[in-house]
């Protein structure tokens, strides 16, 4: 007869071996992209845009962190686009003010 801690030991491996891959792409995406926001002065010129961004990015780091792969990939999908769209926004204040870049 098998034991129960033997049962749970098997489904326990079971689930954490369906953990499906770490999404680095999207890690990396979305760095590369908070830090060309960040290097467009984004906090300055686009504030609330660019808190959005932060704040998917650290809950995206977070799920990582924890292993929440699939949440994670889909808030670094989100901190990318709103960097995007923050240094976006940036740069077209700094050119419309005639700052240069």
């Amino acid at each position: 007869m098998i034991s129960r801690g033997l049962i749970i030991a098997c489904i326990a491996s079971f689930v954490l071996g369906c953990v499906g891959p770490a999404p680095y792409q999207e890690y990396t995406l979305s760095e590369a992209a908070m830090a060309s926001a960040k290097a467009a002065n984004a906090s300055l010129y686009s504030p609330g845009v660019w808190s959005q961004a932060e704040e998917a990015y650290f809950e995206a780091k977070k799920h990582f962190k924890e292993r929440e792969y699939d949440d994670a990939a889909v808030k670094f999908e989100e901190a990318r686009r709103l960097a995007e769209r923050a240094e976006n926004i940036s740069r077209l204040k700094k050119f419309q003010s005639g700052e240069s870049f």
